[in-house]
C-alpha cells in the first residue's frame, strides 16, 4: 500500500544504527538520500525517522571510521531499518579487530603504543615551550535554533513560518534565535593568556538579558575544549580526555590500518572508545600524521549512546590542527553543536552551534614590546568588513524576529516573567524607575513573626546612574511589630543595569530593623524568604535587631575586593527569646564596631542578578579574611572585641571519580565577650539541603571561640551507579557530605567558669572535645532535577533533643 500526502507519494524511513562490533548506537551518522541535495543526522542515540515526497530509491549512509552503507528504499512505503556499521577492518600487528567481537587487549595494543607517543609528544609540540609568546586572532560565532519546529498555524506567530529553514546538520526544520559573533585577539605566553575582545555583535530574543551574564554562561556552555590537558572542561562538567595519563585505563583505543589522505598529508586513524559508556567520556577518532611527529591533524569527538549526562544530545566536536615551522600545533578550526533537550524522545529543542576559526598566527622569541591591550584595535560597530574573509556577512534574520516576535503580546508577557523569574525583581516598564522586590522575600514565615509580607524597592539607574535607594518594610503576624530597611547608595561608577552591577565601586548607608537568627551575618537582610514555610522545627532563638551601618566596598576586575564598615547595632531578647535564664541580667546588647573584608577569586564567572550574585565556575578558588573590630564606650558600645575569620572554598577535580566541593573554616574571638559576640554557626531547620550550614545542629546549641572546620560534598557521577546493570539506566549518581568542626572554649569566655559572663540559655553549651560530625549520603539526579539525602550526626548524640537524622531534599539541575 502507498502512503500519498498532499505534496505527493510520501516514504517514511526510520531506524537505528549500531556499531556492529560494539552494538552501541552511533550518534550523528551522516545520511544521504538520493534524490535529496541535503544531509541529516541521526539522533544521540542512532535514531532517525524520515518523512519524504522526494522521489528516492536509497539510502546512503557514512560515520568517519566505518564503511560506506547504501541500502534500496521502497518507495511510498514505511521502510523500518536496524543497521550496524562495520568498522574499517582493523588490522596492525597485534591489534585486529573485525566485523565480530573480539576481546580487547590493552598490552600490545598498536594502539594504546600510538596514544603513548601522542602523550609523551604533547609537550614538545606545544608552543608555548618553542617559543616565548606567540599572538593570533580567534573568530567566534555562536548560534541557537529552535530545533524541529512545527508549522506554525497560530495567526499572531504564522510570520516565523517566513524564517524557518533546513538544518544541514540535522535535515530538521529550524528557527534561528540567536547570532552572536565575537573577534577575539590573543597572546600566549609560557606563563599566562591574555584575550581581549576587539568586536563584538549580539541579535537575538536574548536582548533583554543581561549580556553579562549571557556572556559567562556562553564561556561554560561553549568553551574551548582542549583534548591536551589531562581533564577536558565541556559545558562544566570534566571529561577523562583521550590523551591523559590515565586514559589507557578509561578508553579502548583501535588503529583503522589503512592510512587516510587529509588535506595532502598521509595519515592513520585512531579511534576511541570508554570502557564504561555511562561515563564521563568521548567516543571518537584522531588522524594522526604518518610519520615520526606523531602530530594530530583532527580530532572528532562524540558521546556515548548511554553517557550520564542530562539534556545535551548529538554533541559533535571537530577540531582540526595544522604544524609550524619548529613542529609547533596549530588550532586552525574548532566547530561545536549538539541539541538541548528535557529528554532524548521529545522531537523539540534547541540546536546549538559555536565555530572558531583561528588567524594570523605570530611566533616570536624576542620579548613582547609595550602592553598587549595596547596594541589591539578595537573594531567600530559597522563589523562587515571585519569579518575573516572565510566567513560571509550575516543577515539580520535573527534581529528580524527578535523584534517581530516582541510585538506579540503572549510573547512579550512571556518574556517580562522570564526576566522576573531571573533577576528577582519586577521592573515597573522598559525604562521604569523603580523594581519591586525580591519577590521571594514576598512571603516568610518564623517562630516569632509567623507569617511575614514583605514590601521592597529599589532606584534603577534610569533614575539616576550614581545615586540609589533601597528599602523595604514587613510586618509580623506574631509579634504584631512592623520591621523596615532603608538604604542610600552613592556609586562612583555609572550603572546601566542594577545597583549590584559588578564591579561594585560605592558608599552606602544603611538602617533598619528586624529579626535576626543566629549565625547569620548582622548586616543580612534579606536571609528569610518564601522556602521558611518547609520546616523541619522552629528556630526560637530568634531575637530583634536595630542597625545602622556606612559601608565602602571596592571590587577589582582582578577578582579581589574589600570592604570596610561601620555599625552600630542595638540586639534585643524577644517574646520567644531571653538571653539566658535571668532575662533582667542583659536584656538587649548594644555594639559598635568595624569591619574589614578581603576577597579575592581568581578567574571567577559570576551569574549576576538583581538579587545577587551567584558563582557559575566554582573551580577558581574563593578566599575571604575578615576581622570585626568592637569598641566599648563608643556610640554606646559596651564590650570590645576582635572576632578573625578566615574561609576558602573550591571545587576539586577528581577525574573518574567525579569531583567534591570543599570549604576551609578557621577563626577566633580573641577578647572576653558574651556569647552572642562568639562565632556562632550557621544552623539549617528546613527539610532543603544547605551545604552551609549544620543540618542536625540545633541553634545556639554550642558555644565556641575558636574553631576549624571543613565541609565537603563528593559528587561522584554515578561512580558506583553507572555499572549496576538495571540502575545505571536511571542515570541516577552519588553523593556523600562531610560537615566537621573542631573548636575549643577558652576560660575567659565560658560563663561556667567566669561569673562576669552573662549565663548561657537553656540548652545551650560548651562545646565538649570531641569535634562534632555529621555525614550524608544521597542520590542525586532524580528526575534529572532531584538530590535527596540521609545526614547522620555522629557526635554529641547522648545530649541531642531533637533527632540525630533527617532526610532532606534539594532542587538541582545539572548536567
Amino acid at each position: 500500500m502507498e502512503l500519498y500526502s498532499q505534496g505527493g507519494v510520501r516514504t517514511v524511513i526510520r531506524g537505528t544504527i549500531r556499531d556492529s562490533i560494539t552494538k552501541s548506537t552511533l550518534p550523528m551518522v551522516t545520511l544521504q538520500l538520493k534524490g535529496e541535495n541535503f544531509l541529516r543526522l541521526t539522533n544521540a542515540y542512532g535514531a532517525f525517522d524520515i518523512n519524504t515526497t522526494s522521489q528516492v530509491d536509497s539510502l546512503t549512509v557514512t560515520y568517519l571510521g566505518y564503511r560506506e552503507q547504501t541500502i534500496p528504499i521502497k518507495r511510498g512505503k514505511t521502510n523500518n531499518l536496524k543497521l550496524a556499521l562495520v568498522p574499517t577492518n582493523y588490522k596492525l600487528e597485534a591489534a585486529v579487530v573485525s566485523a565480530r567481537r573480539t576481546r580487547y587487549k590493552k598490552r600490545g595494543n598498536p594502539a594504546v603504543e600510538l596514544v603513548d607517543k601522542l602523550i609523551a609528544n604533547i609537550e614538545k609540540q606545544d608552543a608555548r615551550n618553542l617559543y616565548n609568546h606567540f599572538d593570533y586572532q580567534r573568530y567566534e560565532t555562536i548560534k541557537l535554533y529552535f530545533d524541529n519546529i512545527p508549522v506554525i498555524k497560530d495567526k499572531s506567530l504564522k510570520f516565523l513560518n517566513d524564517y524557518v529553514d533546513t538544518s544541514s546538520f540535522t535535515g530538521n526544520r529550524v528557527l534561528p534565535l540567536v547570532f552572536k559573533e565575537k573577534l577575539f585577539n590573543t597572546r600566549v605566553s609560557r606563563v599566562r593568556k591574555e584575550e581581549i575582545v576587539s568586536m563584538k555583535r549580539s541579535t537575538g530574543i536574548d536582548e533583554r538579558a543581561s549580556q553579562e551574564n549571557i556572556d559567562n554562561l556562553m564561556k561554560i556552555a561553549f568553551e574551548e575544549v582542549n583534548i591536551f590537558d589531562a581533564t577536558v572542561r565541556f559545558v562544566g562538567r570534566n571529561f577523562v580526555s583521550p590523551l591523559s595519563r590515565i586514559a589507557s585505563s578509561y578508553y579502548k583505543y583501535y588503529l583503522v590500518p589503512d592510512t587516510t589522505i587529509y588535506q595532502g598529508v598521509r595519515c592513520v586513524e585512531l579511534q576511541f572508545f570508554p570502557f564504561n559508556r555511562e561515563s564521563l567520556g568521548f567516543r571518537g577518532n584522531m588522524l594522526v600524521q604518518a610519520d615520526s611527529s606523531y602530530a594530530i591533524r583532527r580530532v572528532e569527538l562524540n558521546l556515548p549512546s548511554d553517557i550520564n549526562l542530562n539534556y545535551i544530545y548529538g554533541l559533535s566536536v571537530v577540531q582540526k590542527f595544522d604544524s609550524g615551522a619548529r613542529g609547533e600545533r596549530i588550532l586552525t578550526e574548532d566547530s561545536l553543536r549538539y541539541t538541548l533537550r528535557v529528554v532524548e524522545s521529545q522531537k523539540e529543542g534547541i540546536f546549538v552551534t559555536r565555530n572558531n576559526l583561528y588567524l594570523n598566527h605570530s611566533f616570536r622569541d624576542q620579548e613582547p614590546v609595550g602592553d598587549f591591550a595596547d596594541n589591539v584595535v578595537i573594531i567600530p560597530d559597522n563589523i562587515d568588513d571585519f569579518r575573516p574573509p572565510q566567513i560571509k556577512a550575516q543577515g539580520d534574520v535573527v534581529g528580524q524576529i527578535a523584534e517581530n516576535l516582541r510585538k506579540v503580546p503572549l510573547f512579550r508577557i512571556a518574556e517580562i516573567g522570564g526576566l522576573i523569574l531571573e533577576q528577582g525583581y519586577i521592573e515597573t516598564g522598559k525604562k521604569g524607575i523603580i523594581d519591586i522586590g525580591p519577590i521571594n522575600t514576598f512571603l516568610s514565615n518564623n517562630a516569632l513573626e509567623h507569617i511575614k509580607p514583605q514590601f521592597g524597592i529599589v532606584t534603577t539607574p534610569h533614575l539616576n546612574k550614581r545615586v540609589f535607594f533601597e528599602g523595604n518594610v514587613a510586618y509580623g503576624f506574631g509579634d504584631h511589630k512592623w520591621k523596615y530597611m532603608a538604604a542610600l547608595e552613592y556609586c562612583f561608577k555609572d550603572k546601566s543595569n542594577s545597583i549590584r552591577e559588578f564591579p561594585n565601586h560605592s558608599l552606602r548607608f544603611e538602617i533598619g530593623y528586624r529579626t535576626h537568627k543566629f549565625g547569620k551575618p548582622v548586616d543580612n537582610f534579606y536571609y528569610e524568604n518564601i522556602l521558611s514555610f518547609i520546616q523541619r522545627s522552629r528556630d526560637s532563638t530568634l531575637t530583634y535587631l536595630r542597625i545602622a551601618e556606612l559601608k565602602y566596598t571596592q571590587e577589582f576586575k582582578n577578582d579581589f575586593s574589600f570592604s570596610i564598615a561601620a555599625r552600630n547595632y542595638t540586639q534585643s531578647q524577644t517574646p520567644i527569646f531571653t538571653f539566658s535564664d535571668d532575662p533582667g541580667r542583659m536584656r538587649q546588647l548594644r555594639v559598635s564596631e568595624l569591619a574589614l573584608k578581603l576577597r579575592y577569586s581568581p578567574g571567577q564567572k559570576i551569574y549576576e542578578t538583581k538579587v545577587q550574585r551567584r558563582i557559575v565556575e566554582k573551580y577558581s578558588p574563593i578566599f575571604e579574611l575578615n576581622h570585626t573590630m568592637g569598641f566599648d564606650n563608643v556610640y554606646g558600645g559596651e564590650h570590645k572585641h576582635n572576632l578573625t575569620e578566615f574561609k576558602f572554598s573550591k571545587r576539586l577535580d577528581l577525574s573518574l571519580f567525579g569531583f567534591a566541593d570543599i570549604r576551609i573554616r578557621t577563626g577566633a574571638q580573641w577578647e572576653s565577650v558574651p556569647y552572642m559576640l562568639l562565632p556562632i554557626p550557621n544552623t539549617n531547620q528546613s527539610f532543603i539541603i544547605n551545604n552551609n550550614a549544620y543540618n542536625l545542629m540545633r541553634p545556639l546549641e554550642f558555644i565556641w571561640d575558636r574553631y576549624a572546620a571543613t565541609e565537603i560534598v563528593w559528587y561522584m557521577n554515578g561512580l558506583i551507579f553507572n555499572r549496576l546493570p538495571i540502575i545505571k539506566k536511571l542515570r541516577l549518581r552519588e553523593t556523600i557530605s562531610f560537615k566537621g568542626i573542631y573548636a575549643t572554649l577558652t576560660d575567659k569566655n565560658n560563663p561556667l567558669k567566669n561569673s562576669s559572663l552573662i549565663p548561657l540559655p537553656t540548652g545551650t553549651q560548651p562545646i565538649g572535645k570531641q569535634p562534632y560530625i555529621e555525614i550524608g549520603f544521597g542520590v542525586d539526579n532524580i528526575l534529572k532535577i532531584l538530590r535527596v539525602e540521609y545526614v547522620q550526626r555522629f557526635s554529641y548524640t547522648q545530649q541531642n533533643t531533637g533527632k540525630n537524622w533527617a532526610l532532606l531534599f534539594a532542587l538541582h539541575f545539572q548536567l
